[in-house]
């Protein structure tokens, strides 16, 4: 089963990720022209070079390229290190970076891009609290996905009484997504039903900018009604989650997930014939996505391997079974874990 996200999605807590179009090409503008931080030379060869490579991969990531944007993005950040010490433009950088790491399923290099550039941001200081509090966030997120469930836990205690707090609409309602987390952790399943829906209603009430979010929440509420066994209700915040996220292409890795959870939610509802067509996409989408050989993909083929069975196509399920299992004990640990160091760094 797919784990409830605790933060918000990076892509609006950050600074790569756009759901509308040009927000995010007008926030790197910001960047780039140095609203912070020391002057930075903007006519230099290598400024000119750091911008091209960045504007570039937020290109190839609009257009589902993760690999190359990843590639490209990385070139920028070996640039952004060779700048004046204090320069935002390198955690911005290893920021983004960071985040596409995350689209991609590399949850150990997105970690270490996120600790330096949270090392980085409290290294500048009170005026870049705001980019250090979305790099937190960015970074709770990959203690999730890693299944990391005590450091996420411990980061999400530190940022929830400040986001409560907050006037901004956006932060109320990642807030109220993330305290919905926390109560299914701590088996209030209520509670955080009543949280969930409070979050998705507000993510709707806005502009279509936000919908990838409600979806986010849509699937948190697909894994919550699972474990309640209400698998209609289940299936039904699983579907969609899957209307809002079947077509642009930076939404394809959560297209995955949502794949997943209308296939489990089908299969639990003895609608095998329809749970094997969207496992099927499912494993084709997490292919494209994330690659063949990747744990999401493992995971999705070995539930499909379970529907296989209960067809009684026992043969293509002992194969992909098989598949499933070598995919999933070849990877290495993600190593997402939070020690002393790391305490010392995030401490504020």
């Amino acid at each position: 089963m797919r784990p409830i996200r605790l933060s918000m999605l990076a892509a609006l807590r950050g600074w790569i990720a756009v759901l509308g179009g040009c927000a995010l090409l007008v926030t790197l503008g910001s960047a780039l022209a140095g609203d912070s931080g020391p002057a930075i030379q903007e006519n230099s060869r290598p400024a000119r070079e750091w911008r091209r490579l960045s504007v570039e991969s937020i290109r190839m990531y609009k257009e589902g390229r993760l690999a190359e944007a990843e590639q490209t993005m990385s070139r920028a950040a070996e640039i952004a290190n060779r700048f004046t010490p204090g320069d935002p433009r390198l955690p911005e950088t290893l920021h983004m970076l960071g985040f596409l790491y995350q689209e991609h399923g590399k949850l150990a290099e997105a970690k270490a891009c996120y600790l330096r550039a949270v090392h980085l941001w409290e290294r500048l200081g009170p005026a870049h609290h705001q980019q250090l509090s979305k790099t937190i966030d960015n970074l709770l997120e990959v203690y999730v996905l890693a299944r990391d469930v005590t450091a996420a836990d411990r980061l999400i205690r530190t940022r929830l009484p400040e986001m409560e707090g907050s006037s901004d609409w956006k932060d109320r309602a990642t807030f109220l997504n993330m305290r919905a987390a926390l109560a299914f952790r701590e088996r209030r399943l209520a509670d955080s039903e009543l949280d969930y829906q409070q979050s998705l209603r507000l993510w709707l009430e806005h502009s279509p900018e936000q919908e990838r979010n409600a979806a986010v929440v849509l699937l948190n509420l697909s894994t919550l009604y699972a474990v309640l066994k209400r698998h209609q209700d289940a299936l039904d915040a699983a579907m969609r989650a899957i209307a809002i996220l079947d077509g642009p292409p930076t939404y394809r890795p959560d297209l995955v997930h949502a794949l997943e959870s209308a296939g489990f939610a089908l299969s639990k509802l003895n609608r095998y014939n329809d749970a094997e067509q969207q496992y099927s996409r499912a494993i084709a989408t997490s292919k494209e996505v994330f690659g063949n050989d990747h744990p999401a993909t493992g995971r999705v083929i070995m539930g499909y391997s379970a529907v296989l069975r209960r067809l009684h196509r026992f043969t293509e399920a002992k194969a992909l079974a098989g598949d499933a299992q070598r995919i999933l004990r070849s990877q290495k640990p993600s190593n997402a874990t939070i020690d002393t160091f790391e305490l010392g760094l995030l401490s504020r």
